[in-house]
């Protein structure tokens, strides 16, 4: 790896004794190769491909794929319906080679994609399209490269911390790709040269350090005047590392750069990648709420959102609800009503059954959720391929003592038994097939457990955009589990600091 810029070894001599100390012990323990998830690809498309190995990983999670090496036989391409090549992968072999596998491919009416770095097309008839001059943008994985911290199967391994900073120039050579993954996950900042790395580095929980990072965005151009703060303080660094993550899950991953190139070779029905679609489901008794519900589903960023909303044991002024929405840019409202002897359990089915979006989410009415609420739990369903997300470290506002909690704070990015109800989020039909019991309290529970006995997985995200909120009676259920211990963090209004 080429030798780190100027200023980024400036930096890099203040921190290598920080980062000795950790890295020896990751070296001693030779970290073990990270496990790939086990899930099908997200289009049904078979590729051969002729890629470096991180590329054939990540690949893997976006088509059915065949690993093709040069030279390349006609019959090598039959049942395929693209073919994609590396120039890394294939940069060493003869060039006659390369223009059987472009002749091949085109005699086939395969599509061929070549990329240097991001992918673009070839026509049908293999004459090549012409690349950017620019720099390779880092793509990312989001089943590969993400924060989780132990995998179904694995709950006996869980990545520690090894040290604060890594200095990637100093890993073993001998380190595989799925050994790098496991790394990233072991330091709260990495520093290296590579935008690529950097980038995968960032998804997996790390900050990086770069000096391309001004790609990865404003925070992260921010970060080296910055670090020694960061490395004090966890809560600003998670912030940082956090919108981070969002910026590259949200327009930098292969699919993002797959889909505009598979819709105009006629491979995909639409030329980019679709928004999670979601439903909150809120089922109140307060009609007090109503207006703070309304402004909480209309400010949720990143997914196309809907609001099925039941009124527990009163009648809303549906038309009244709708205009109101409407003025805050929700245009999707579905109202319903149910007697106060309806067991909550039963609303909770009723919303479901009228819901629209791919995705559920139940919402409580007194809580607080942040705009990046919904699309982080969309982006922790699909990093983790997990049946249902939710948040069991979470923050709990005790306003009559005039302080804020952090209950289970280890509970982070982990596959664990249970979530709160009030952060359920789910696709819809496991919703659906699932079923709340027609109980009048503990339907979470009961939920998750029918969840658990179907073989179901359950994930817990990160700690942000959401705050138990406890001030008074008339609260949906009593104060949360998990308080002994939990450790105060804030004795002013908490909301600011919990969204991020």
């Amino acid at each position: 790896m080429s030798a780190l810029p100027a200023p980024l070894a400036a930096l890099g001599r203040r921190l290598w004794d920080a980062g000795q100390a950790g890295l020896t012990a990751l070296r001693r323990r030779r970290p073990p190769e990270w496990p790939l998830p086990d899930r099908p690809p997200s289009r049904a498309l078979r590729a051969g491909v002729i890629v470096t190995e991180p590329t054939r990983l990540a690949l893997s999670y976006e088509w059915h794929q065949v690993v093709l090496s040069l030279p390349v036989m006609a019959a090598d391409l039959a049942g395929l319906d693209v073919v994609g090549v590396e120039a890394a992968a294939v940069a060493d072999r003869p060039e006659p080679d390369r223009a059987a596998l472009a002749a091949a491919a085109a005699a086939a009416g395969i599509p061929l994609l070549t990329w240097p770095g991001v992918p673009s097309s070839q026509a049908r008839t293999g004459t090549a399209v012409p690349l950017s001059s620019g720099g390779r943008p880092p793509l990312v994985q989001p089943a590969l490269h993400n924060p989780i911290r132990w995998t179904a199967g694995r709950h006996d391994h869980a990545v520690e911390p090894a040290g604060d900073v890594a200095l990637t120039g100093s890993w073993p050579r001998s380190w595989s790709y799925r050994r790098r993954l496991t790394a990233y996950r072991a330091y709260k900042v990495v520093v290296t040269p590579d935008a690529q790395e950097s980038a995968e580095a960032t998804a997996c929980g790390a900050l990086a350090l770069s000096a391309a990072a001004p790609a990865l965005g404003p925070q992260a151009a921010d970060l080296r005047p910055a670090l020694p703060a960061l490395l004090a303080d966890r809560d600003r660094r998670d912030r940082v590392a956090l919108a981070a993550r969002r910026d590259l899950w949200r327009a930098s991953t292969y699919s993002h750069a797959l889909q505009p190139l598979l819709y105009g070779l006629g491979l995909a029905d639409r030329p980019t990648v679709a928004r999670p679609t979601v439903t909150a489901l809120v089922a109140t008794k307060r009609p007090a709420n109503l207006a703070a519900v309304l402004a909480t589903v209309a400010a949720q960023a990143g997914v196309d959102v809907q609001l099925a909303l039941l009124a527990h044991g009163f009648e809303p002024d549906a038309a009244a609800l709708r205009r109101q929405a409407a003025d805050l840019g929700l245009a999707d409202v579905v109202v319903l009503a149910e007697p106060a002897a309806t067991p909550l359990g039963t609303c909770l089915n009723r919303l479901v059954a009228v819901a629209d979006g791919g995705l559920v989410a139940k919402l409580d009415d007194d809580d607080y959720y942040g705009p990046n609420y919904l699309g982080d739990l969309a982006d922790a369903l699909g990093y983790s391929g997990a049946d249902l997300v939710g948040k069991a470290a979470r923050y709990v506002w005790l306003e009559a003592a005039g302080v804020t909690l952090l209950a289970r704070p280890w509970l982070e990015h982990v596959f664990t038994p249970s979530v709160p109800g009030a952060t359920f989020l789910l696709p819809r039909a496991v919703a659906a097939e699932v079923g709340f019991p027609p109980l009048p309290t503990r339907e979470d529970a009961e939920f998750l457990a029918r969840l658990r006995a179907a073989g179901g997985r359950i994930f817990s995200a990160d700690r942000f955009n959401f705050c138990v909120r406890r001030g008074g009676s008339g609260h949906t259920s009593p104060l949360p589990d998990g308080l002994a211990g939990a450790p105060a963090v804030w004795t002013d209004d908490p909301r600011p600091r919990v969204t991020a």
